[in-house]
């Protein structure tokens, strides 16, 4: 559905991840509105464990939607799955 890339903030330097809505989908109603609707869903939970989103919108160039994250640093989960396996579903 998209791609995420390791992107500097120009205003404070700090680095962010930016998501991207594949340029194939970009027409179609349907996935767009999943996706702000991601953006939305993101940016209303406030936790530790859920990356913060800083702002999400559409390029009015593209009319593409984007969403601009914190970026985490550390292993992907396939990696983390791969070398213990699955993970206990209670805490």
């Amino acid at each position: 559905m998209g791609a995420v890339y390791v992107v500097d903030q120009v205003s404070t330097g700090k680095q962010r991840a930016l998501k991207l809505l594949m340029p194939e989908l970009v027409g179609n109603p349907e996935v767009r509105e999943r996706f702000v609707r991601e953006a939305k869903a993101a940016a209303s939970i406030e936790s530790e464990h859920v990356v913060e989103t800083v702002i999400a919108g559409i390029d009015d160039e593209t009319g593409a939607p984007y969403i601009v994250m914190e970026l985490l640093r550390g292993e992907e989960l396939g990696d983390a799955l791969m070398r213990t396996g699955a993970l206990p579903l209670a805490a």
